[in-house]
């Protein structure tokens, strides 16, 4: 149902499901956008259909410009209750709000749920390539994303919600959106990425390392080898069988942290999952000497010529078979295929002693009350340079060229 229609020869729409849209219009606009399997519309429906937005407090609101011949741009946008799944600093804000006699939560937030990797952004019919033409196209593309947001913007005004949040952003994308609009608050937070600088094979990404690291990466990679323990990543499609296990690894792996878990995605995620994902989606599974089944396994995404690491999970803790399955294989996999870069996901200083660079994802805030605009200023600018500090510190550790043993 759409909950707000001002229709015109360009009109906004916010949708209340993906599928109110036809997903062969969203994905030519996720196509011209990059082709990210977290912003297709398979993706994003079956965070819907699977419950997973229901058990954490997320309301879908699907933003919508559209002409004569179908949508011109859109952006999946949602009223969260909470700070679950969204990987981004709110203490003390709904305090500070209800002092103020205000509410922070629910939270208008522009970003891919539960997904702390930096990929969101208004998609838009094509940006071009240098051309006249298409620079003419890519300033027709800016006004529409900046349309959109500023109709967000009303609408959120409106509603009487706290503010606009866009998290997460589209690294290239960020950029111009900060020109959209008044001020946004910038609040950037520390992300990994690994690069592919023209490697042949795995043995030339190694060398490309420091001496104690590739020692590290042997010796892990060894390890495994002499157990028996073989790493293939397979087209999702060709192994509907592994969707059931990677919930049980899934859960597994959440289950060991307890309250610091980050357990977003139901049972029924990892069962509707073959329907929507199609070949968005791939499994890096590792096999103990004459199984069928997987000892462990990791479910990887690609589009736009780059691959993500996103959930992981195994039977058994064994030493060195997580950096195998999540980072290794898929790493030989991107240089195999001729990936341009692979993002491993958050969290761990491990990732800089295996190769990922440290880097800055952005998000934009803009907090309609004064006050809590200019608590939520000091409060993300402190965070932000803490971040950037740690990115720094880590990034101290790769080596900046080829060495020889």
């Amino acid at each position: 149902m759409a909950i707000f229609d001002a229709m015109s020869a360009t009109g906004f729409v916010i949708h209340t499901s993906i599928t109110e849209i036809e997903a062969a219009a969203w994905d030519a606009l996720n196509r011209a956008s990059g082709d990210c399997p977290f912003l297709s519309w398979g993706f994003l429906a079956l965070l819907e259909d699977s419950g997973a937005l229901d058990e954490s407090g997320w309301r879908p609101l699907y933003a919508a410009l559209y002409d004569e011949a179908g949508p011109l741009a859109a952006a999946p946008f949602y009223l969260c209750a909470g700070q679950a799944g969204q990987f981004t600093w709110d203490g003390g804000m709904e305090e500070l709000a209800r002092a103020y006699g205000l509410a922070w939560f629910p939270k208008l937030v522009g970003m891919v749920p539960f997904t702390p990797s930096p990929v969101w952004r208004v998609l838009t019919r094509g940006e071009g390539d240098g051309g006249t033409e298409a620079r003419g196209t890519e300033a027709a593309d800016g006004a529409r994303a900046a349309a959109l947001i500023e109709a967000l913007e009303a609408f959120a005004r409106k509603a009487g919600l706290s503010g606009l949040h866009l998290q997460w952003l589209d690294q290239g994308w960020a950029a111009k959106a900060a020109a959209y609009g008044g001020a946004w608050l910038a609040w950037r937070r520390q992300a990994y990425l690994w690069e592919n600088r023209g490697y042949r094979d795995f043995a030339a990404y190694l060398s490309s390392l420091t001496k104690n690291m590739r020692r590290n990466v042997r010796r892990e990679r060894g390890g495994l080898d002499a157990m028996g323990v073989k790493t293939e990543l397979v087209r999702a499609g060709e192994a509907p069988s592994f969707w059931p296990l990677m919930g049980e690894y899934y859960a597994r792996t959440n289950d060991k942290f307890g309250p610091w878990a980050a357990r977003f995605l139901p049972a029924r995620f990892f069962e509707l999952a073959p329907r929507y994902l199609a070949d968005r989606a791939l499994f890096s599974a590792a096999f103990a000497p004459g199984a069928d089944r997987p000892i462990a396994l990791a479910l990887l995404f690609e589009g736009g010529s780059r691959l993500w690491g996103r959930y992981w999970g195994s039977a058994a803790d064994i030493p060195g078979l997580h950096f195998e399955v999540c980072y290794y294989a898929p790493i030989e996999y991107a240089i195999g295929a001729g990936l341009a870069a692979f993002d491993p996901g958050m969290g761990g200083d491990h990732k800089a002693r295996r190769g990922f660079r440290a880097l800055m994802a952005s998000s934009l805030h803009r907090v309609f009350d004064r006050r809590l605009s200019a608590a939520f200023a000091r409060a993300v600018a402190e965070a932000s340079a803490a971040e950037e500090a740690y990115a720094e510190e880590l990034n101290r550790e790769l080596p900046g060229a080829p060495s020889a043993d």
